[in-house]
């Protein structure tokens, strides 16, 4: 039962990733585009009260999600000046998504890891 419930989590989140940029490059009714945005923020919900019961567990994943959001933001930046001055530097997609899974698996690695050693020092 408990392997069902993540599969239809994951599949909930996958949808949320989906959906939104889908629904709005193809629909131009608001109804649709709200409600679309709507129904992935319901499945964002469930995702949040997962990654809250693991904060305590995943020390570091915060950390690495705000590295992950600066890598992101570097990327846009370097887009946009690529657009803007056309400029020969781009970062691939296979490259973001290799940084995107590295970056979040430290994250957790540090966390099961290094978080132990702390939580036994700290007894």
């Amino acid at each position: 039962m408990f392997l069902c419930l993540c599969v239809i989590e994951v599949s909930d989140v996958m949808f949320v990733f989906d959906s939104v940029p889908a629904v709005i490059a193809v629909s131009q009714e608001p109804l649709i585009i709200y409600s679309a945005m709507i129904f992935a923020i319901l499945g964002l919900r469930a995702m949040y009260f997962v990654l809250e019961a693991l904060k305590k567990y995943l020390v570091y994943l915060e950390k690495a999600v705000i590295v992950l959001l600066f890598f992101i933001g570097f990327k846009i930046i370097i887009n946009a000046l690529n657009a803007m001055f056309d400029l020969e530097f781009e970062i691939s997609s296979t490259i973001s998504l290799i940084a995107i899974f590295a970056i979040l698996g430290f994250g957790v690695l540090a966390s099961v890891f290094v978080g132990k050693k702390q939580d036994i020092s700290n007894l």
